[in-house]
């Protein structure tokens, strides 16, 4: 009573209403409904203020605070405690006075109900008056008001809480029962559904709980808020708010807040609390917001911004509520985050005054800034201190910035040539040059860049290279060039050892050219003393195996013709390895890589070596490791060299004991099989110190190795060699007097179908076919004559080129042996005649039987129109094999020419027939076709373009070779090499030729199929 005392000479009941009414709503609502009903309670007798002021004091004051309406209640429970007179005028107001006034007996007691009994007929009108000013002040609130006695009946309940649920007057003045009030408003539409598990009544068996807040939101949305408050008697007061609209506006304002990247917090001034975290704490500083909210501000900032923050806090006023400020915030995992925040002050000078902070984590931005800032200096620093000359200069070369290291560069100090055109210090002889290139780039536009080199005159009078990269400076806003910004570096070191470079490549090209001539030398002689050895050797071997064919020798004579066949061997085989390790050396092996079965690989080279083992007594042992693949790709006549190489070796240096021969794996890989052979022997053994010589040319152990056991040396070499073409590796384990290990490591990819097995041959009489012998020297042609004629062929004799062009015209003949190297007309030439006779003569098969057996040879063979090749000396087997390919059963072989066939390689093709078989291979000869009419049309050949023939040139060098097509293949590579050198002209007839020849042999070759 005291404190409303004091109140009430400082502050009207108006005041007091409007401060404590809850911040969010605005200033003046319902403030003429809340003075009414004030009004009316105040013209009540002197008990009905102080029950107003009682009723106030005993309610919870923190309930009072926030709540709108809260002397209406007051005054609506001073009413009801007003006893009869009072209770009548209210009973009066709702049209039921009876009883009303019997209740309002019941429910008035105590001293203000007697007082109120004592008054007279007066005291009773004006109680009415001021009960039916109340009922009215009741019905044109927006709040809805319902009063519950002691009893828990419902003695008041004004206009708008009947709208809201759904009770009429009447039902109202029936005096319901509170739980019936409750059960009814359940029905009504605007009653809804629970937005908060909150009691909607205050527990009946807790007397302490004095008030209650719910919330109720209905299918329409509008959502009441319902308080409940206890009074002194056990009575209850009952307010209905809409605050529909202030939730939405709450719900804008908290999706706004907690959607928002930057972290928002509300701090209350008096208690220097949060009471609100948005949830991007979490994201910002990695605290949940109830976390960071307990947070002191000591516990959320850097130590060495806390007392800044408080300072830019404190400084904050009604005038100047807002500022900016930027510190760290302390992350949950215990780094500091830089935060740009603003700080606003609300409702300054009143109990609700906050600060509002929004903070926006800028750690990335300061890290820029930073960067930014060392980068100036950094750019600043280098542009100080680097070698290059940094200049900025007008768009009409007026310097207006230097750098430093100008000076070093050019003799002159930057101050010096600031002001000055940058032209007059270009060498004269660049000046036009560099004036064009600076105008190029401001007519390329923006992103331009440019680099090139010219000379300057250095202050001594030399002159100085300079290579810059300039650029052009824009303006930002309408895009004018303004001048250029220059990095010039010194080259002039540079451009002289590029000078000295280019001296070096041209003594280098001269090198290279005097290497290739003296290749060429070594090629052409080794080509002549082939030649040269290989004719003797032909005879001297031919006439051999027809001496051993003799059944009248003595045995004491066969030996010794035995013997002569060995020697002669031997000799071809030191001779087809410097022939082969010449190729290597050269780059003219190329692998073959086809399935082969490993085991049949293994099987061979043993069955090979095997009579010479017997011989010599020694034991050979195979051990395959069987988790090896039955088929594998590789080169196998290569990897049947090496092989036979180490046995033989193995053999040849090994009196007694065994050979063992051990194929291993460490299992499958990625790229393949990784396979090691190793051939190991009880033999003599290598010193470690001469086992790095094994593997070079025309080496071997010793001197007295080499005349105890032969050899040439080369073997390993060549082993070596082609391991590593394979990508292999090859070496040896050994010991004097302990024997040896010599072994290779290859990756070979396992075959995806095993190889077809070869058929065997079948037996047939061999059909004489009648063939012409073109060979110069008598002691051949003796030879050859012989061992045609005892294989049962009749034979014709040329003794050069013209003679054989004549004989093919006057006779038919099934085969030409051609020697190449002749007096008169060589081989090569008449050929080339032959293949331009009528077609009857020039489809006849002709072989090249000469001692010229180098690959380059070979090819210019079969370019000429020659089917096949056999290399002098030669096996009798071998001629036979070659005849019989081209002869066959009954029908002369079609051969290259101006016919059909004229550049297939019988031998080529036949091996891919089998490998493919004849249904897939007559797709690719399609395919082919088409490729050549395609690549090799007489519009394109006809068209000026080289770089797109030799395209199509190359193309065709692979597809047509690998079918046999060799003519055509080698004339593409030539007409390849000719149109990259611009000299194609002379091939284009013999191009178009090939072509016509490869089609008809195609063509051809379908109808035999």
């Amino acid at each position: 009573m005291a404190r409303a005392g004091m109140k009430a000479s400082t502050e009207t009941p108006l005041d007091r209403i409007d401060r404590l009414r809850p911040s969010t709503r605005t200033p003046g609502t319902r403030r003429s409904a809340c003075a009414t009903l004030l009004i009316g309670v105040s013209g009540l007798t002197g008990w009905a203020g102080a029950a107003v002021a009682g009723e106030s004091s005993a309610l919870p004051a923190g309930w009072f605070g926030p709540a709108l309406g809260i002397g209406l209640a007051a005054a609506v429970a001073a009413a009801a405690a007003a006893g009869a007179a009072a209770a009548a005028a209210i009973v009066l107001w709702r049209g039921r006075a009876q009883r009303a006034s019997g209740a309002g007996a019941r429910v008035g007691t105590g001293p203000p109900a007697a007082a109120a009994a004592a008054s007279g007929p007066e005291s009773r009108v004006d109680a009415a008056r001021t009960a039916a000013l109340l009922g009215k002040t009741l019905d044109c609130m927006d709040q809805g008001v319902i009063l519950v006695g002691p009893d828990r009946t419902v003695q008041v309940a004004n206009r708008r809480a009947r709208e809201w649920l759904g009770l009429s007057e009447a039902f109202i003045a029936s005096r319901p029962s509170y739980r019936e009030v409750r059960a009814l408003a359940r029905r009504s539409p605007h009653w809804g559904s629970l937005v908060a598990d909150t009691p909607l009544q205050l527990s009946e068996d807790d007397p302490a709980a004095t008030h209650t807040v719910a919330e109720r939101r209905n299918a329409e949305g509008t959502v009441l808020e319902i308080r409940t408050v206890r009074t002194e008697d056990g009575g209850l007061i009952q307010t209905l708010t809409d605050i529909t609209e202030r939730r939405s506006a709450e719900d804008r304002y908290r999706l706004l807040a907690e959607n928002a990247t930057d972290l928002i917090s509300l701090q209350s001034i008096r208690g220097g609390t949060k009471t609100y975290v948005s949830p991007s704490a979490r994201a910002v500083v990695g605290w949940e917001p109830e976390e960071f909210a307990q947070l002191t501000l000591a516990q959320q900032l850097h130590p060495d911004d806390l007392a800044r923050v408080k300072r830019e806090a404190a400084s904050l006023t009604p005038d100047a509520p807002r500022r900016t400020s930027e510190y760290r915030l302390r992350h949950k995992s215990g780094h500091y985050v830089w935060v740009e925040s603003t700080l606003l002050l609300t409702k300054p000078g009143t109990p609700d005054e906050a600060l509002i902070i929004a903070s926006r984590d800028v750690t990335a931005r300061r890290a820029a800034d930073d960067a930014l800032r060392e980068s100036e200096a950094r750019h600043r620093l280098l542009a100080e201190r680097t070698g290059d000359v940094i200049a900025r200069a007008d768009l009409d070369g007026t310097l207006r910035y230097l750098s430093p290291s100008v000076e070093p560069v050019t003799g002159y100090a930057a101050d010096a040539l600031l002001g000055r055109s940058a032209m007059a210090h270009v060498h004269p002889q660049d000046r036009r040059t560099v004036l064009h290139r600076y105008a190029a780039l401001v007519a390329a536009g923006p992103g331009a860049r440019a680099k090139f080199e010219y000379r300057v005159r250095h202050r001594h009078g030399h002159d100085v290279w300079l290579e810059v990269n300039p650029t052009v400076l824009y303006d930002e806003a309408t895009g004018v060039p303004l001048g250029f910004v220059d990095v010039a570096r010194d080259v002039t070191a540079r451009k002289a050892v590029d000078a000295e470079l280019a001296a070096a490549r041209e003594q280098a090209e001269a090198a290279r050219v005097h290497a290739e001539l003296a290749s060429q030398a070594k090629t052409d002689f080794l080509a002549s003393m082939s030649h040269e050895i290989r004719t003797p050797l032909s005879s001297v071997i031919g006439y051999t195996e027809l001496l051993l064919d003799d059944p009248d020798l003595t045995e004491g004579q066969r030996l010794q013709a035995s013997r002569i066949r060995s020697a002669g061997s031997a000799l071809l085989t030191v001779v087809d390895d410097i022939l082969d390790f010449s190729k290597i050396e050269a780059g003219q092996v190329d692998l073959d890589l086809m399935p082969f079965a490993l085991h049949g690989l293994i099987e061979n080279a043993v069955a090979i070596v095997r009579q010479l083992a017997e011989r010599k007594g020694l034991e050979i042992r195979v051990d395959i490791d069987p988790a090896l693949p039955q088929t594998l790709v590789g080169d196998q006549n290569r990897l049947r060299q090496i092989l036979l190489n180490f046995l033989n070796n193995a053999l040849k240096f090994t009196r007694r004991g065994r050979v063992v021969l051990a194929v291993a794996t460490a299992g499958s890989t990625d790229r393949g099989w990784p396979i090691r052979v190793s051939v190991t022997d009880t033999g003599i053994g290598i010193a470690p110190e001469q086992q790095a010589r094994l593997f070079k040319r025309f080496t071997q152990v010793d001197g007295s190795i080499r005349r105890e056991f032969g050899g040439t040396g080369l073997g390993l070499a060549i082993s070596k060699k082609l391991i590593e073409l394979m990508g292999g590796a090859i070496g040896v384990v050994s010991a004097p007097g302990e024997g040896s290990t010599f072994w290779f490591e290859v990756v070979l990819p396992e075959a995806s179908a095993a190889p077809a097995p070869a058929e065997a041959p079948l037996a047939r009489p061999v059909r004489p076919a009648r063939i012409l012998l073109v060979e110069d020297l008598i002691v051949n042609q003796d030879l050859a004559r012989a061992v045609l004629e005892r294989a049962g062929h009749m034979v014709d004799v040329a003794n050069d080129g013209l003679e054989a062009i004549a004989a093919v015209q006057a006779k038919d003949y099934d085969l030409v042996l051609m020697d190449v190297q002749m007096p008169g007309m060589d081989g090569v030439t008449a050929t080339r005649h032959i293949r331009a006779l009528p077609q009857r003569v020039s489809l006849i098969p002709i072989i090249a039987m000469t001692a010229n057996v180098l690959p380059a040879q070979v090819s210019e063979f079969r370019a000429a129109g020659m089917n096949d090749h056999l290399g002098k000396p030669f096996r009798r087997d071998e001629l036979q094999a070659v005849i019989d390919r081209w002869i066959g059963e009954g029908t002369v072989a079609p051969h290259p020419g101006a016919g059909a066939a004229a550049a297939v390689d019988r031998r080529v093709y036949d091996d891919v027939v089998d490998l493919l078989g004849p249904d897939r291979l007559a797709h690719f000869l399609d395919e082919l076709a088409r490729e050549i009419r395609d690549r090799l049309s007489d519009a394109r050949l006809a068209a000026d373009d080289p770089q797109r023939l030799a395209r199509d040139a190359h193309s065709l060098v692979a597809s047509a070779g690998t079918l046999g097509f060799s003519e055509l293949s080698g004339l593409c590579k030539q007409l390849e090499e000719a149109c990259q050198s611009g000299a194609s002209g002379d091939l284009l007839a013999a191009v178009r030729a090939s072509r016509d020849r490869a089609l008809d042999e195609i063509e051809r070759l379908h109808t035999v199929a």
